[in-house]
Order: structure tokens, then C-alpha cells, then sequence
């Protein structure tokens, strides 16, 4: 049945509601303020207050201008002037007579103005003026009821149409017009309903996270209030930090740009602008746990906050000696590791800062150059067409509308992360990340963006080249923290925050060629590799793009990268499969998303990429096609710094420690397992040539140490991982057709292992195990090996249409596998199941 209430606004509801939150925290937080509260005791409530506001803040935007009342309006007839001026006079009778506000409190109820004066007028009360007006618009649903004929037999659409008159005259004199307009919108009836039909619809409730609060410059004024608090806050826990921090990110782009820069920039982040250096001395000089707790939390919220005002922050520490300082202190906090504020509170915080300082100021190198060329650049979004007849749709290169471009050319050119735009004919905002170069609208919709420069401008890739060489940091500051973060690499224990911090650091380093050679020669490798604390997520990327940018020269960099061109360039091969399934036939890549999906590997080194592309690729149309079948550079040979890390890496394999779990403390295990060291060398072997015969010829104490890993962890009762990730290795291995040597000696390593069978001292049952593993392992080697580079991608399909022999089937009858198998036979005990 029709509700017989007025249909509200919920949207209006939940801004009242977030209003309400807003001025209730302002109240608690100017308490809390108070120099005399001890905030120790009230933590929880701090904690509370700060998670929950931070949610109510993110909803905060500047009042629109649409909102406000256009003064001087020479166009508003006399008789709507005399009409307000009457209406004002009643209100003010009314504000005198009732509480303060109560007129607006029922309008913001969704009541229509005149109704609301009139309904005080009669009651003398808020609450009879609410009961007034429930009851009058209830008794006119009723009435529009009972007009209604055979409404049990009328759909919904037919039930409004019928009523709409009544309907409609509620909403028009909710509007807020003036008297002569809602005199002729009743006089219009029927017809002027049926012209705004279109404006009739069922509220939508709004989620939280997409209500926006229409509120003044008293942001900006609790912002101010509520800093000094939140830089109170910080003092007592880590927790307290992110929390603050994540306040004022939600409310970064809403706040002046004055205050931005002068409150927010200049005493907070730097604390008017030398305090943090002053601070930092002072804790040199005679450090104490509250201090050195002080300036980490200052450090640390700098730089949970560095993306939203990363261009703002380095201009106003420019004129500051802060990089030497934040150098001192890393010196400082090593020679002092051994005290445990130190190293858990001080040494993250300011690795990370040197890290992002790094990260920030090569991005605005590179924008730099970028808007030396073009102020202005071309964007579009890949969509699919938007086509009328039904049938399969494609994409294509769509461009943003002007209004768009100007939003996405200030925000990249100001440093922003990410823009959000309105899209024409979208119902969802959508947000542009500059990092990945992707649109997303929240859901499932997810779609590649291109910027270009405009016709006729062109960039000096010279200047770019030179640019990507120079490095942020001086020689001598290099030098330094190459060997301060080593020394600290080299330190038995460390907490695993600070061990991840380091290695994202070490990582942005060793971009360098010199830097990665150094780091090398101090044993940053080995100390690496013998880290103890937990693991996290990202340990092992890490440590593997460490480990590739210290074997990379250029010969290394130019085949990788013509290897992946080539990848990404040709046509996908279709297969029996996606013919059965009707994939799309095969087809160039488009230009634009293939440098989209090469772009990380343009940065690694931009001389490097142009050269590979000019010999590689070309551009046809609006495609990418490849220029040749076969590769321009020959595989290089492997260096010295590739054997010398390949040796380490099997090295460690074979003679690392690694207690268990359970007979060490927490957080004192090895950070890389001998797992994950396998799993690396198997990535390496896919992406150097070179590795598979080092690593297949490498000898520890006279024998091969492939053969000693295998007979160590094929039986899997001591590292479950470890016998994963062996397998995974000699697959790859054996797949290598490049390198025959590598083959050879993996098959030969393979036949020792079953020799050795019957000369081993085992039980039936473990000699059991070890066959059915070996056998296991001969019949991977033979699915993973290629017949040939004709030979159908998918292996079990060459065993059943008869293709050529593989290079490790030919091994295998070379060797005599199959009679070594035989021979297994009589060392089982078959009587058992």
C-alpha cells in the first residue's frame, strides 16, 4: 500500500546527520585541547574519536557558490520582492515567539515553507506544528485514495499517474518559490504535472562515502583547531599517527591553499621550518627515549602525508639543510642499534624519508621536462564503442571532453596522484590514477588512460636520456648511504619494518649502474641473504629486482629488452582452445597500449628503450607491429657479476642455516627462505640465458650442487617449500633448448641421483618415496622440454599428434634413463601396497 508520509530527502537526512558529527566532534576535540587533559588516560577515547571523525571529515567539501544567494538581482519582479518581504516579517514575528531555528528545522524536514509558517502560526509550538503537518499530509494521501477508482487494479506507474496532480503539488510547494509561482503551478494542474514528469522519482539513499556536506571556510578553522591536538596525539602511539595523518589526507584538497602551505607545510610537516633539524640535534646530542619518540612520530607523519603535498613539502625544505641532517641521524641511529627505540622507532621513519624524498624529486625532473615540451598534453580513456546494432563491441581510444583535459593536465602537472572526473553520459565519478594510468569508477569498471603530446610539440629524448643518468643524491651522499645501509644489512637481527624500508630503498639505489656495483662489493648481496627478522609480502620482489639490477649491464638490459618488445609486439598464437570458445582472432597490438604496458620498462633505462624500439617495433596505423622474426642483438655472455651472485645464491642453497619456527624466538628466522632462493634463480634462468649453464655447472666440494640438492630435499620431510621450488627449477632447466650444456649436465645429475638409489642406506619405505619422486621429476623435465621452436606451445599435445623428439627424450635415450629406471625396480619392496 501507498505510505501515507511525506517522502523526504534521505540524502538531506544523512548531511544533517554528518553535520551534527562534525559539530559534536568539534565540541569533544576543543575539550580535549585543553593543556590540563592528560590524553594518556583518555587514549582510547582519542582513538575512538579520531577513526570515526576521520570518515565524517573525508565527507567534507567547500560550500558550492550555487548554494549562495545572488545579491543585486535586477531581474526578481517587485511583487515576488514584496512577497519575501512578507514572508521575512512573519519569520521574524515567529523567531521572537518560538525557539531559535525552528522554522529551518522544519523545512530541512522536507515540509514546504508556507505550510511550516502557517502551521507555527496555528500551533505555537514546534512539536504541534510537526504533528500539523504529519496530519494534513496524511489526510491528503487519504483523500487521493479514495478519488482513485479500482486502485487494487492499477500497476504502480498507473497509481502515480492517477494521483499525480495531488503529488505533485506537495513537491511544488516544497519547492521554496514564491506565492504567485505556486498560485499558477496550482492553476496549471494536470498539464504543468505531466511537463515535469520527468523530475518525479523515488529517492535513492546515497552512500555514506559518496555524501558530500556542503560546509564554509570553518573547515579550514577546525583544521587549525584540531591540529595541535592531533600533533599531541601523535606523541602517544604509532596507531595514532596513521590515524591523524589519514584525517588530514581526507581533507587536504578541500583546505585553502594559504593555509595549506603556511599551517599545514610550514609548522606542521617542518615545524616552522628548522624545528624538526633543531629537533634532530638535540636528540644527537643527548638522546632520551621521549625525544627520539617526539621527532620519529614528526618524520613519520611527513611522510604518510608526502604524496598529497609532495611539490608543496620539497620547496619549502629546499632552503633547508634537511637532506644532510636526515643523513646525520641514519649515522646516528646505527651507531646506536643496539638501543631498541632506535631501531624500532627512529630508523624506519627515516629511511623512508630519504626514500620519497628520492622518489619526489626525480618525478618532478621528469614533469619538468614534459611540461618544457607541452604545457598542455592530449588524454583519452579505451572504452568500447558506443554503438546502436547489437554485436560484438570494440574499443577504442576515446578523448576526455575539454572541461576533463584542463582537470587532468593541473592535477598532473601539480604532482596530484589522481584526478576524479565526471565523464558525460556516466552516472559514476570516475578516478584517474597517474601511477598506473588507469580509470576505475569504484567497480568492476576498469580502463586503460593515454596522455600524448599535442601535434606539433616534440620532447628532447637527449635531455631526457642525460636527465635519467643523474642521479638525486651527490657522490659523497651516495658513498654514504651506500655504506650506512649495508652496515645495518650486516646486523644479526633488525625489525622487519625496517628491513623492508631498507630494501625498497636498496632497490631504488641500485637503479644505478655504479651504485649497484658498489653495493656488490660490500657484500650487500650476502647481507641481504643471511637477514634475520619476519617476512612480509614484498621480501621476495624485492630482493629479486635488488638482484637484477646488480647483475644488469648494458649488453643484459638491451637483450631483456628486446626479448619483452618482441613478446609484447607479435600477435598472441590462438589455440585449439580459444577457437572452441570463440575468442577473437588474432590481431597487432594497438600502439598506445603496448607503450602503456612497456612504460615501466621505458624508465628502467630510457637509452637503452629507444634504441630497442627503433630496431624492433614501428608503428603502422594505429598499431605496433614487429620488424623482423628474428632478434637483432645475440644473447651476450654471462658477466662476472652474474656468476659471481649465482655462486652466493647456490652457495647459500647448500650451506645456509635455517632454524625452525619453533626452536628460535619470534622475528629471529631467516628473512629468505632457501625456498624462495630456488624460486629466484628459476626467475633468473627464465630472464638471462647465461644462468642455466652456471648454475647446471656449478661445484661445490667436487659435486655437482643440483645433484646435492636433490638428494638432500627429495624425499620433502625436511622443507616442504624447498622441494616446490627445486622442481619448479629443473623444470625450467630442462625447458632451456638454448643452452644444451645445462641439459647434459641436469640429465646426468638426474641419472646419479637414480644410481645412488641402491647404494643409499634407506628404509623400503623412504627408498619407496625417493623413486616415486624422481620419476616424478623425469616425467616434468619431458613435458616442460619443447620438441622444438615449431612445436606446439601446449607439451601434452606433442606426445599425441607424434612430433620430434625432444632434446631431453634424445638425453635420455643418451644416457640410458629408462634402464636405471628398470633396475629401481628390484630395490622396492613390491609385495607392499
Amino acid at each position: 500500500p501507498q505510505p501515507l508520509t511525506i517522502e523526504f530527502d534521505p540524502k538531506k537526512y544523512l548531511k544533517l546527520v554528518h553535520n551534527d558529527f562534525f559539530r559534536a566532534f568539534c565540541v569533544l576535540f576543543s575539550k580535549l585541547s585543553d593543556e590540563k587533559v592528560d590524553l594518556k588516560c583518555c587514549q582510547t577515547l582519542c582513538e575512538t574519536a579520531i577513526s570515526v571523525y576521520k570518515d565524517v571529515a573525508h565527507s567534507l567539501t567547500p560550500a558550492s557558490e550555487e548554494t549562495q544567494r545572488p545579491q543585486n538581482d535586477e531581474t526578481v519582479d517587485s511583487r515576488a520582492q514584496a512577497a519575501d518581504g512578507e514572508e521575512s516579517q512573519r519569520d521574524a514575528v515567529l523567531r521572537q515567539l518560538l525557539p531559535e531555528g525552528s522554522v529551518s528545522l522544519l523545512v530541512d524536514m522536507g515540509f514546504p515553507h508556507e505550510l511550516v509558517v502557517q502551521a507555527l502560526e496555528e500551533t505555537g509550538s514546534t512539536e504541534g506544528a510537526t504533528e500539523w503537518l504529519i496530519n494534513r499530509n496524511a489526510a491528503g494521501l487519504q483523500q487521493a485514495l479514495e478519488r482513485s477508482n479500482d486502485v487494487g487494479d492499477l500497476e504502480e506507474g498507473e497509481f502515480v499517474d492517477a494521483n499525480l496532480p495531488f503529488l505533485l503539488g506537495v513537491a511544488g510547494s516544497s519547492s521554496g518559490g514564491t506565492n504567485e509561482d505556486r498560485d499558477s503551478g496550482k492553476k496549471a494542474g494536470t498539464s504543468a504535472a505531466l511537463d515535469a514528469e520527468d523530475s518525479i522519482e523515488m529517492p535513492i539513499i546515497t552512500p555514506l562515502k559518496e555524501l558530500n556536506i556542503d560546509t564554509d571556510l570553518s573547515i579550514s578553522r577546525a583544521c587549525v583547531e584540531l591540529m595541535p591536538l592531533c600533533k599531541r596525539l601523535m606523541e602517544l602511539g604509532s596507531d595514532l599517527v596513521f590515524s591523524c595523518a589519514d584525517l588530514v589526507s581526507g581533507m587536504v584538497n578541500t583546505l585553502e591553499e594559504e593555509w595549506r602551505r603556511r599551517q599545514l607545510i610550514g609548522q606542521i610537516m617542518i615545524e616552522e621550518p628548522s624545528q624538526i633539524i633543531v629537533m634532530a640535534r638535540s636528540v644527537m646530542s643527548g638522546p632520551s627515549e621521549h625525544a627520539v619518540r617526539v621527532l620519529a612520530t614528526r618524520i613519520h607523519f611527513a611522510c604518510l602525508l608526502f604524496d598529497h603535498v609532495a611539490d608543496e613539502y620539497l620547496e619549502a625544505i629546499g632552503t633547508q639543510p634537511m637532506v644532510s641532517t636526515m643523513l646525520l641521524l641514519l649515522g646516528f641511529v646505527y651507531d646506536n642499534f643496539d638501543v631498541d627505540y632506535m631501531q624500532n622507532g627512529l630508523l624506519s621513519p627515516v629511511v623512508l624519508w630519504l626514500d620519497l624524498y628520492d622518489k619526489g624529486m626525480r618525478a618532478i625532473k621528469r614533469r619538468n621536462i614534459l611540461k618544457a615540451a607541452s604545457p598542455q598534453l592530449k588524454w583519452s580513456y579505451h572504452a568500447e564503442e558506443e554503438r546502436i546494432s547489437a554485436g560484438r563491441s570494440h574499443k577504442k581510444w576515446q578523448p576526455y571532453s575539454p572541461v576533463n583535459q584542463l582537470q587532468l593536465n593541473k592535477a598532473f602537472f601539480s604532482g596530484k596522484t589522481n584526478c576524479v572526473l565526471k565523464i558525460p553520459r556516466k552516472e559514476k565519478d570516475f578516478t584517474v590514477d597517474f601511477s598506473l594510468m588507469k580509470q576505475t569508477d569504484g567497480l568492476a569498471c576498469n580502463q586503460a588512460v593515454f596522455a600524448e603530446l599535442p601535434d606539433g610539440a616534440e620532447i628532447d629524448i637527449e635531455t631526457l636520456k642525460k636527465s635519467e643518468r643523474e642521479s638525486v643524491w651527490t657522490t659523497a651522499e651516495t658513498s654514504r648511504l651506500l655504506v650506512i645501509v649495508v652496515s645495518l644489512l650486516h646486523k644479526s637481527l633488525i625489525h622487519h619494518t625496517a628491513a623492508h624500508t631498507i630494501l625498497a630503498f636498496v632497490a631504488r639505489l641500485t637503479r644505478d649502474p655504479s651504485c649497484a656495483v658498489n653495493f656488490i662489493q660490500q657484500g650487500g648481496i650476502t647481507a641481504v641473504l643471511q637477514l634475520r627478522c619476519s617476512t612480509t609480502p614484498s621480501t621476495s620482489v624485492l630482493t629479486s629486482l635488488i638482484i637484477r639490477q646488480c647483475i644488469d649491464d648494458e649488453n643484459m638490459m638491451t637483450q631483456v629488452m628486446e626479448k619483452s618488445v618482441r613478446v609484447v609486439t607479435n600477435p598472441v598464437q590462438s589455440t585449439p582452445l580459444s577457437e572452441y570458445l570463440g575468442m577473437s582472432e588474432n590481431k597487432p597490438k594497438d600502439w598506445c597500449e603496448t607503450l602503456n604496458k612497456l612504460a615501466p620498462l621505458s624508465t628502467r633505462c630510457p637509452a637503452i628503450f629507444v634504441n630497442t624500439m627503433e630496431k624492433s617495433a614501428k608503428l603502422d596505423g594505429t598499431l605496433m607491429v614487429s620488424t623482423s622474426a628474428k632478434p637483432h642483438f645475440s644473447p651476450p655472455s654471462s658477466n662476472e657479476r652474474t656468476q659471481q651472485i649465482v655462486q652466493l645464491l647456490l652457495r647459500e642453497c647448500i650451506h645456509g642455516e635455517w632454524p625452525s619456527e619453533s626452536s628460535v624466538p619470534l622475528g629471529h628466522t631467516r628473512m629468505i627462505s632457501r625456498g624462495a632462493i630456488l624460486s629466484l634463480l628459476a626467475e633468473l634462468v627464465k630472464s638471462y640465458p647465461g644462468v642455466a649453464t652456471l648454475i647446471c655447472e656449478a661445484k661445490e666440494d667436487g659435486q655437482s650442487v643440483i645433484h646435492q640438492l636433490i638428494e638432500h630435499f627429495i624425499d620433502g620431510t625436511q622443507e616442504k617449500d624447498t622441494l616446490g621450488s627445486l622442481k619448479t627449477l629443473i623444470s625450467i632447466l630442462a625447458a632451456c633448448n638454448h643452452s644444451p650444456k645445462a641439459q647434459e649436465s641436469l640429465v646426468s645429475d638426474m641419472k646419479a641421483s637414480l644410481l645412488s638409489v641402491g647404494s643409499s642406506s634407506l628404509t623400503s619405505t623412504a627408498i619407496c618415496s625417493k623413486v616415486s619422486e624422481l620419476c616424478s621429476l623425469l616425467v616434468m623435465m619431458l613435458d616442460s622440454c619443447p620438441s622444438s621452436s615449431a612445436s606446439l606451445s601446449h607439451s601434452h599435445h606433442r606426445h599425441l599428434l607424434g612430433g620430434a623428439p625432444s632434446p631431453i627424450t634424445k638425453l635420455f635415450h643418451k644416457k640410458r634413463i629408462c634402464n636405471d629406471l628398470v633396475k629401481t625396480i628390484t630395490y622396492l619392496q613390491l609385495s607392499q601396497k
